[in-house]
């Protein structure tokens, strides 16, 4: 088979539509891969399609394959085959570099539900949420409603089932939260605001959510605890491990009776749990009690235990050795973080702003000393000196203390001024600062997508981070004429359909707006082709009317009139007498002047006479409808010419009767 106008029809963030023609029935597969070297050398590449033949009738066969379980925005390479029943294998990979398209990204927020606070302490308060896709996890509080001046680190773990532990409350007191899911695309949900009131010192809430309704009953069985351990005790903290039988979050209370007083909990529904104990009190004995709580809400708790934390001497005699010299700095540093209650911070140099993007940054500096760093930042607009803490956001660094520092910070918003200050410390009571800096993102770059492909028309789409107006300019590139079309209003999601587009030809397309402040937001140039039409005309509404010339007795002027679906030529063949000899060796009418209602006048036919007619209109697009051949018997006399036209036009367009009212 012979395969022709390959054509990418659509294309969404998971999925894309990938359609060709062939002159013979035949199978269709499309093979794809993610890189153009692959796809041109078949390695690491899938194979999509059907064995069966598309059938149909005609000169031409259409195929039409899907591809599904794509990655959204990525490129993608691929070429298509075709094999007829006679085993015959046609492939077009488009002169040995493949076909492309880009996937389409995800612009769908999450949906936050179930929102629940399960575990509530003195001191400590665990949030747990849902969401319909994955997502990572951040709660913002306060203790006045309508301001969280307080948010916890991202957990970027994407999940649809979230836990984030709030610590270092105060007992008594009713904080305001709400949570916050980005999904990978960095669409991003706040729930509304939720509150809870912490428990007097000592006390443990623990609540179970029950659904409502005639429902199916949900899961009430409590997860079971094994395996409990405490390992790794040294003067200041321990590691308490434990397993539950189903995935669960886990935390400890521990204090130096059973009253306990601190929690510690994990942000992940897990099966094996080691959570580290911080600020044990040297040489003491120290009561703690584990649990877990499952998905549905059904808790588990142990029976309180004990350990007791060494004393200083006891530590470090374990570690005087060159092969845990780091493990002795740690233990030496507890104990002087336990004596010594002010220390100088480390001192914060070199602070660089680095790789700024549109929605990205990464800040770098060095210290005297090695530490741990994070970084605090602040939209400009959220940004508040009269503050204790001005900035709205801080993350850490991961790994160990070093001098030299790294943190990125992601899932900001383009063109946008931030501040942020990085932090060091050695101890997590004494943080050295820099002062307060600022950084803009860089504008999003417009990436217009087509959507919608069809032979005469299409529709772009693209979305700009601010409201802007929304115009596309497409140039032919083979007549080099220039349109403009679109629509001022100022939007975020922008749409524009082409119309009245020549098919199977290609366009190269520019979209822009403008926005509140008159400045101009566009994208690069991209090129797109047409869909070729493979569909004739539809011929309708076929007139014949006959007159004697004036003044004539031996020739007639016939009035040939019909209509078509789409603009194409007029044609009319004929020839005199029956039979089935050919007749086009008569012709009438138009080739080059398109119309959808078609007048062709004949003046050679003669009076008495039997005549063949066959009416023909092509498109633009080169395809052929004709009408099934007429047989006429012109008369002996008939109206004049002029009446017939009159009549004929009267009767098909009806704009006379309207000029004579």
């Amino acid at each position: 088979p012979i395969i022709s106008d390959i054509t990418t029809e659509s294309v969404e963030d998971q999925s894309a539509t990938i359609i060709w023609n062939t002159n013979e029935n035949s199978d269709s597969y499309v093979v794809y891969a993610t890189t153009q070297s692959n796809c041109q050398n078949d390695t690491n590449t899938s194979e999509v399609g059907s064995a069966s033949l598309v059938g149909g009738s005609g000169s031409l066969y259409q195929h039409r394959v899907e591809l599904t379980g794509l990655n959204q925005k990525t490129n993608y390479y691929y070429y298509v085959k075709s094999t007829d029943s006679s085993s015959d294998t046609a492939t077009d990979k488009n002169s040995g570099a493949c076909y492309s398209f880009i996937t389409t990204y995800d612009t769908k927020a999450p949906v936050i539900s179930n929102i629940s606070t399960p575990v509530i302490t003195s001191s400590a308060i665990i949030v747990l949420w849902q969401t319909d896709e994955l997502a990572d996890s951040q709660v913002e509080y306060g203790t006045v409603s309508g301001s969280y001046p307080n948010t916890t680190i991202i957990d970027s773990t994407l999940s649809i089932s979230h836990a984030v532990s709030l610590s270092s409350l105060s007992a008594e007191t009713t904080y305001y939260f709400r949570v916050k899911s980005n999904d990978a695309q960095g669409n991003l949900t706040t729930s509304s605001e939720n509150s809870v009131t912490t428990t007097v010192s000592g006390q443990v809430v623990q609540i179970v959510y029950l659904g409502g309704g005639g429902g199916v009953i949900g899961d009430t069985t409590p997860p079971q605890i094994s395996n409990i351990n405490v390992s790794d005790i040294g003067a200041f903290e321990a590691v308490v491990s434990f397993n539950t039988n189903e995935a669960t979050i886990g935390y400890v209370l521990y204090g130096q009776d059973s009253n306990y007083g601190s929690t510690v909990a994990n942000s992940e529904f897990k099966t094996q749990h080691s959570i580290k104990l911080f600020g044990l009190k040297l040489g003491t004995e120290h009561h703690f009690q584990v649990k877990a709580n499952d998905k549905s809400g059904n808790f588990s708790k142990s029976a309180d235990q004990t350990f007791t934390t060494k004393f200083a001497a006891e530590a470090l005699e374990e570690l005087i050795t060159l092969e845990n010299a780091a493990q002795f700095q740690e233990q030496l540093e507890g104990i002087i973080e336990s004596v010594m209650p002010s220390l100088i911070p480390p001192f914060i140099s070199k602070v660089d702003i680095n790789e700024i993007t549109e929605d990205s940054v990464v800040i770098e500096w060095s210290t005297n000393v090695s530490s741990y760093g994070s970084v605090a930042y602040a939209l400009d607009a959220e940004y508040n000196t009269e503050q204790a803490n001005p900035y709205s956001i801080e993350i850490s660094q991961t790994g160990d203390k070093d001098r030299e520092h790294w943190v990125e910070l992601i899932s900001l918003f383009p063109g946008t001024l931030y501040h942020f200050q990085a932090k060091s410390f050695v101890f997590p009571g004494v943080i050295g600062k820099s002062k307060d800096l600022t950084f803009y993102t860089k504008m999003s770059v417009v990436k217009p997508e087509i959507v919608k492909l069809g032979n005469t028309q299409l529709e772009i789409r693209w979305i700009t981070d601010g409201e802007t107006s929304s115009f596309v300019e497409y140039k032919n590139l083979i007549t080099g004429k220039i349109n403009r079309t679109g629509d001022s209003e100022k939007v975020k999601t922008h749409s524009v359909s082409l119309e009245n587009l020549v098919p199977d030809n290609i366009y190269e397309l520019r979209v822009f707006g403008y926005d509140v402040k008159n400045n101009i937001i566009e994208g690069n140039p991209i090129t797109v082709r047409t869909k070729k039409d493979i569909v004739p005309p539809i011929i309708s509404s076929i007139k014949i009317n006959n007159a004697l010339l004036p003044g004539r007795t031996d020739r007639l002027q016939t009035v040939v009139s019909w209509r078509t679906n789409e603009p194409s030529n007029s044609l009319v063949y004929f020839k005199e007498g029956v039979g089935v000899e050919d007749i086009t060796v008569n012709k009438v009418g138009q080739d080059y002047e398109f119309t959808t209602d078609h007048i062709v006048i004949i003046t050679t036919l003669k009076p008495s006479k039997v005549y063949r007619i066959k009416i023909v209109s092509t498109d633009e697009s080169d395809n052929i409808a004709s009408s099934p051949i007429r047989t006429i018997l012109t008369p002996h006399s008939a109206e004049s010419v002029f009446d017939i036209i009159t009549r004929n036009l009267q009767e098909t367009f009806g704009f006379l009767k309207k000029l004579r009212q």
